[in-house]
């Protein structure tokens, strides 16, 4: 992919503060649920992808800046932050790097509060775990014809949209920068949030 520039992306997975703050504005209609881990500044979980594109519509009016959900291309530029390594710290594992499945000692089981590891090279926040992270393109098993400049992907039929970053639940392999993972537009679960783009 030909991208030039880490694009602007917010620093961290938009927490469960701004989520509210959307709520109150009554733009974003769904209350998801926090499993009882804690809301403010854990990520926004529970949320499917029309739910995600509500709350970018929604930052893009309060703040009169134009804001999206990342394409797949833009996402894991930006995640790598400039490295060429499995993950943006190298290429192993090791551990207190990311919250996943396989990446401690002892198996958080829940999300952490955003910002709880040490930042990628570009600055950003969980790049690698904590929640899964929507992006606009629709599912595709393989980068096989996919635009050269980091666009969007989409098909005239998009049930399925991808996601990128891992999770908490997941093991040290599936929070690498090049893993893809799909989910229905509508599945919501504990493991998947959202990132900006402005």
């Amino acid at each position: 992919v030909m991208i030039t520039r880490p694009p602007p992306f917010g620093k961290r997975e938009a927490p469960f503060a701004e989520w509210k703050a959307c709520r109150t504005d009554d733009e974003c209609q769904v209350h998801p649920d926090d499993h009882k881990w804690g809301r403010d500044r854990r990520p926004v979980m529970n949320i499917n992808f029309r739910d995600a594109e509500d709350y970018v519509r929604w930052l893009s009016r309060k703040t009169g800046h134009t804001y999206r959900l990342p394409t797949e291309g833009e996402w894991e530029y930006a995640a790598r932050g400039g490295t060429s390594t499995v993950y943006s710290w190298g290429d192993e594992a090791g551990t207190d790097n990311a919250n996943c499945r396989t990446c401690a000692p002892t198996i958080s089981h829940k999300t952490f509060p955003v910002g709880s590891y040490k930042p990628n090279p570009f600055g950003l926040y969980d790049v690698h775990g904590n929640v899964w992270e929507w992006v606009q393109d629709c599912w595709y098993p393989n980068h096989e014809g996919a635009p050269a400049d980091g666009s969007t992907r989409i098909s005239d039929t998009c049930k399925y949209r991808t996601t990128r970053s891992g999770s908490w639940y997941y093991v040290s392999t599936n929070v690498r920068s090049a893993y893809r993972a799909r989910f229905n537009l509508r599945a919501f679960s504990y493991g998947i949030g959202l990132r900006v783009l402005r």
